[in-house]
């Protein structure tokens, strides 16, 4: 099972050093949408302008990057 590492990136960076398994790319995706959406409504707004969580696979690439945008 491939596995996933989420990074948040802004004004307040973390490097996810474990990561997670998950079936596919768009599994991960959808855990970094969820993510981002808890972190959006639990931290200070003035944090989440220009944060990211960004979705990295095994081999270190970028697949995908969730904004951390208040609802």
């Amino acid at each position: 099972m491939p596995r996933f590492f989420f990074h948040l990136t802004g004004r307040r960076s973390a490097r996810d050093e474990i990561g997670g398994d998950f079936l596919s790319v768009l599994d991960a995706v959808e855990n970094a949408r969820q993510v981002a959406f808890e972190l959006a409504r639990n931290i200070d707004p003035d944090l989440t302008k220009d944060a990211f969580v960004v979705v990295e696979d095994e081999r270190g690439r970028a697949v995908y990057s969730a904004p951390l945008d208040c609802p």
